[in-house]
């Protein structure tokens, strides 16, 4: 059985990630310039979504869905 204190935080974490995520997706105006800027901080972001992308699924995996 799950602490829930553990899933707590760890819904918590997970959700700031998505959080993360969306503002990696789409960055401000300001930062990018025009459509080579934008390609260009979509590249560079592009790591850290993933690695934010599978730190989420390990969460849903490890501690909400453990039997799929």
């Amino acid at each position: 059985m799950i602490n829930a204190t553990l899933l707590k935080e760890e819904l918590e974490k997970l959700v700031e990630r998505l959080l993360s995520v969306r503002r990696l997706v789409k960055p401000g105006v300001d930062t990018v310039g025009n459509a080579n800027g934008y390609g260009r901080v979509l590249s560079k972001n592009y790591q850290t979504i993933r690695n934010l992308r599978e730190e989420n699924e390990k969460v849903l995996k490890d501690l909400l869905y453990p039997d799929i």
